[in-house]
């Protein structure tokens, strides 16, 4: 795919990027079952229109096995909320969480994630083209940051704590793009949602896009937000996943 056309890629993937954040909308009841999670391999394979590319996990998660009734269920969730525009590559979950809600022990998932490819674009080979692209599509995710936001940039939790003040029930709220360099671009949304039990939970959903073997790749990560979450935190996760990736996947 040649650079002239990052106009129209970057507009899909602006959009692709908020339609994917409606997945944490949807809160998953549990299945009672007698399986625990197990610690899986950090790095899953995957083909991606014939080119092998290699994921890397967190550190503290485990992938969901569509062979379990709950996890199948989020799975399913997931793909339906993606269909005809992505392509779920990996979903993973905090390996105590996933324990405790297979069991029915913990309601819903709190932190959790996922690798995605999108259809239109799986076949593209962006081999020689990956920093001029990454960096026009950070351009694009940070015109989408909210201006009363802007003073307060250098400080991931003074904007999230500002941006959250004006948040409805079921929103979302765009930061922009929270981190920028010539192999990714991670762009952030904060969310306030009513789950199924009526309570209200405030979340942040990162979403990353990266070149792994020329192949275009969204990697997304979910966690609550309360007084004691470090943003940065999560952020500092998705760069390091981003680094081993990067690492994994030199040909």
């Amino acid at each position: 795919m040649k650079l002239k056309k990052s106009k129209k890629l970057n507009s899909y993937l602006v959009l692709t990027s908020l339609i994917l954040g409606l997945v944490g909308l949807k809160a998953i009841s549990p299945l009672r079952a007698e399986n625990t999670a197990t610690i899986s391999s950090q790095i899953v394979n995957k083909q991606i229109a014939g080119t092998k590319v290699s994921l890397a996990l967190p550190s503290d998660h485990c992938l969901l096995d569509i062979n379990h009734p709950a996890d199948k269920m989020l799975i399913e969730s997931v793909k339906i909320s993606i269909k005809g525009k992505n392509e779920l590559l990996v979903q993973f979950s905090n390996c105590q969480e996933l324990t405790d809600w297979r069991s029915g022990k913990q309601k819903y998932l709190n932190n959790f994630g996922n690798y995605q490819v999108s259809l239109q674009l799986k076949n593209s080979d962006m081999t020689g083209q990956e920093p001029a692209t990454i960096k026009e599509i950070c351009r694009v995710f940070k015109k989408q940051g909210d201006t009363l936001l802007e003073g307060l940039k250098p400080d991931m939790d003074k904007r999230v704590k500002e941006g959250f003040k004006n948040v409805k029930i079921n929103e979302m709220k765009s930061m922009g793009a929270v981190h920028q360099d010539e192999t990714i671009c991670i762009s952030a949304i904060f969310q306030r949602l009513k789950t199924q039990d009526n309570t209200t939970k405030d979340q942040i959903n990162l979403t990353a896009v990266s070149i792994l073997n020329g192949r275009l790749i969204f990697s997304y990560l979910f966690m609550p937000y309360g007084d004691k979450t470090e943003v940065d935190q999560i952020t500092k996760t998705m760069i390091k996943l981003n680094r081993l990736n990067q690492s994994n996947n030199k040909h």
